[in-house]
């Protein structure tokens, strides 16, 4: 079936020839049975291609646009004056640009011979799904969340690299994370950035929180994580998003994990092309300047060009995790967005989040019990967590047979009965920590301050982030592939389910309630990652690296301070002590793999904390200590020369074992004259 959305053909007509306007032309597959046959043996363990995945090269050899194909494509194109900026791999995504009135009339007369599937203008876009950025009012940190969701001893995702789809700028956004990598004892994770088109404006700030929250979200559950890799388009227009989406897919050195935090409402068949008539232009938010205040936001429509680039996705063997929505029961209606803070009533799925190929993230609220190391007292869903049935995307076969998963399909995307009735998509597939975007979520650095981030944009890359827990104990050379096959296997058998999850079982997000098992709210719960692996491992049959030896490491280490070592001056602080560490078992032997040491000053009730670079902070709770990492681990030592007022400061220490167990904090308080 041929979906072309072209309501660019018919703005243009009004608008100045000057314009500029990017498209995106997404090319139909010439064998999309055969693709289809290859992705069900790929996951029939039966099969002698059984996970035998194809490389980008090889998918674009089988399965790719033919080569007369794309040629006709590009001359088409440059017939109207467009200039083609981007070309994916396997020839199926197009991204072009000119002058908004050529590019037009362009699209009114698209040639029959051409295969089709969809034009993208750039009047429509994505948003992205975060909480506005707080300060820090109990968040919870990376240390004590890997404890909750149950991360195992030595598993940090050494060795993998991980993918993130966003827009705009990234030098802030990589120095927050280093900073955030810097409070919290981890290695400046290498980060490399691909920007598409090359040539395209990468000066928009306004995601900067969001992807903050992606980058450090993921690396703080994979503190062992070889880089990170943006996949940066210059704006969130479909058309230019989409291309992004498919330089990840092709590229033959991509991570094999990107995460995606951000949507927009699934396509609504005969409604899309109705509100995108120039007639309703005013009520029309979609990139368009001259809206009104308030506008629609639901006219957007990347769905099948981005299922085709997700699908190829799988067929390499690689895994797309995406944020389910902030809206609850309901996709963002209008513009401004009402994240985190409203439930907008229309009852649909948010895409990507809602293809077959991708794993939607829902949210939850989650505090922990103050122990160290932490445990869970209550989690529950998130009131706004994204979650629904789509009325239209028929479900995949990994979704039957599963209890509280039963919603009937009304229509196809197009808007035919081919499947009334059949089981619908559900999303979420899994949750975890969203927070409740006012007094709950995870530490994050934004804009060089200490701040918390939320939403389901935060659940989407900490799961990205323990998958490449996951992904790093597979042998040499081989993957799990896509979740979603591995997750609804695992959740179908009671005592895998047990093993391998935490169900959610309180809290509404509207229309949904969460109840045992699956639910549209927070699908089947949040990770029990040590479980979870050696199910997967099980489930896929790869004897991958092993999580439940005989003895887990669950000692905290210890550490102190030499009086006698302390030296403060106002020109010059010195501390050192000693650390150590049982190990695993009563006599087992252990290791410290960091110190840290946090300075901090009284400011009434609150502390300011000392950084390397900018002095004393804003005050803050004094039990979010802002730690430096010491020299040393069994001796360690702390030396600054700088600047230190006369007054009483108190230092703590606290050191963390290699199994990630982090001790107490030790204090010890010293004047400087």
């Amino acid at each position: 079936m041929r979906t072309i959305i072209a309501a660019l053909a018919i703005l243009a007509a009004a608008a100045p020839s000057a314009q500029a306007a990017r498209i995106g032309i997404a090319i139909a597959h010439p064998d999309p049975g055969g693709e289809d046959a290859l992705l069900a043996r790929l996951f029939d363990r039966s099969s002698p291609d059984y996970h035998r995945f194809l490389t980008p090269r090889q998918y674009a050899q089988r399965f790719g646009v033919r080569a007369d194909t794309q040629s006709a494509v590009r001359a088409w194109l440059r017939s109207g004056g467009l200039q083609i900026d981007h070309v994916t791999g396997a020839g199926d995504y197009f991204l072009a640009s000119g002058p908004a009135a050529k590019a037009g009339a362009l699209l009114q007369a698209i040639p029959r011979t051409l295969p089709i599937l969809q034009v993208l203008d750039g009047t429509r876009r994505h948003h992205t799904l975060a909480t506005k950025a707080a300060p820090n009012t109990g968040a919870i940190s990376p240390d004590e969340l890997r404890s909750i969701y149950e991360q195992p001893a030595g598993i940090d995702g050494q060795g993998v690299s991980v993918a993130i789809l966003g827009n705009g700028a990234t030098d802030s956004v990589v120095a927050d994370l280093h900073a955030f990598d810097d409070e919290n004892g981890l290695r400046r994770l290498p980060v490399d950035v691909v920007h598409v088109p090359a040539d395209g404006d990468f000066s928009d700030t306004s995601g900067n929180v969001e992807w903050n929250i992606d980058m450090q979200a993921i690396h703080g559950m994979a503190p062992g994580l070889e880089r990170e890799v943006l996949y940066f388009a210059p704006s969130l227009a479909d058309s230019e998003l989409t291309a992004a989406l498919g330089a990840w897919v092709n590229d033959p050195n991509g991570p094999p994990i990107m995460n995606a935090s951000l949507g927009e409402c699934e396509q609504i068949p005969v409604v899309n092309s109705i509100l995108n008539n120039p007639l309703l232009a005013p009520v029309n938010g979609n990139g368009n300047p001259n809206a009104l205040p308030v506008s629609q936001a639901i006219s957007q429509a990347s769905e099948p060009a981005t299922t085709m680039l997700l699908q190829q996705a799988v067929m390499e063997g690689r895994q797309f995790f995406a944020a389910s929505g902030d809206n609850g029961s309901s996709c963002t209606v209008v513009y401004p967005g009402a994240n985190g803070v409203a439930n907008e009533g229309l009852p649909l799925t948010s895409d990507p989040a809602n293809t077959p190929f991708s794993t939607g993230v829902g949210g939850t609220v989650l505090y922990s019990d103050g122990r160290e190391p932490a445990g869970r007292y209550q989690e529950t869903a998130w009131t706004f967590s994204g979650g629904n049935p789509s009325p239209f995307i028929t479900a995949p076969d990994y979704q039957h047979g599963v209890a509280n998963l039963n919603r009937p399909c009304v229509v196809d995307v197009n808007g035919n009965p081919s499947n009334t009735g059949a089981l619908c998509r559900g999303v979420p597939d899994v949750a975890a920590l969203s927070g409740d975007a006012v007094s709950n979520g995870y530490t994050i650095v934004s804009g060089g301050e200490d701040a918390s981030g939320g939403g389901t944009s935060l659940s989407s890359p900490l799961w990205a982030g323990m998958w490449a827990d996951l992904l790093s104990t597979a042998p040499p050379g081989a993957t799990y592939g896509f979740a979603n096959p591995s997750i609804y296997a695992i959740a179908k058998d009671p005592a895998r389910y047990a093993e391998a999850f935490h169900d959610i079982t309180s809290g509404v997000n509207g229309l949904n309630a969460s109840q045992p098992g699956y639910d549209y709210v927070t699908g089947f719960g949040v990770p029990r990652l040590a479980g979870l692996i050696g199910q997967v491992q099980q489930i896929t049959g790869i004897s991958g690296r092993r999580v439940d030896g005989r003895c887990t490491d669950a000692t905290a280490p210890r550490s102190s301070f030499t009086r006698s070592s302390t030296r403060a001056s106002r020109r010059r602080l010195v501390l050192a002590g000693r650390a150590s560490d049982r190990g695993c078992g009563a006599g087992g032997a252990g290791k410290v793999k960091r110190v840290r040491v946090a300075i901090a000053r009284a400011s009434g009730r609150r502390c300011r904390f000392l950084a390397l670079k900018a002095g004393f902070g804003r005050p803050r709770s004094c039990t979010r200590a802002r730690y430096l990492v010491a020299r040393g681990t069994a001796k360690w030592k702390l030396a600054l020369r700088r600047r230190l007022a006369a007054g009483t400061y108190r230092a703590y220490v606290r050191a963390t074992d290699a199994a990630g167990n982090a001790g107490k904090a030790v204090s010890l308080r010293f004047r400087v004259r």
